[in-house]
């Protein structure tokens, strides 16, 4: 008889972060990913983070509301997640915030863009 596999924390913590960076990837936000998914914003987060440990069931609602392969969020072959996450595209970062905010967000880098461009000249 074999022995119970024990999967060791950072097997969640690895698919945590390959959701996360999935959902950055398409400029999502946790409520966005929510709403496709049909699971709570917080029980994404949680997912996200590795407080919860998804199940398979889960797993596979989560890529398929982020259209990629379940093999997509499980550690194997793919790049490493933490570069994703830190180099967060412009939209991705402004997509997170309400949309006053988006608006000031995007005229201050519109302003930034004009000077800097005058600096240029």
């Amino acid at each position: 008889m074999h022995a119970p596999v024990v999967l060791h924390r950072d097997v969640y913590r690895e698919v945590g972060l390959q959701i996360r960076a999935a959902r950055l990837r398409r400029a999502l936000t946790l409520e966005q990913l929510a709403a496709l998914s049909g699971l709570s914003s917080a029980y994404v987060g949680q997912v996200e983070r590795s407080v919860k440990k998804p199940s398979l069931r889960t797993l596979a609602i989560l890529a398929q509301a982020l259209g990629v392969a379940i093999a997509a969020l499980v550690p194997g072959n793919h790049a490493p997640v933490e570069k994703v996450i830190k180099e967060k595209s412009l939209d991705a970062l402004i997509a997170c915030h309400p949309p006053k905010e988006r608006q000031f967000i995007t005229r201050a880098v519109e302003e930034m863009s004009r000077a800097l461009k005058k600096l240029r000249r």
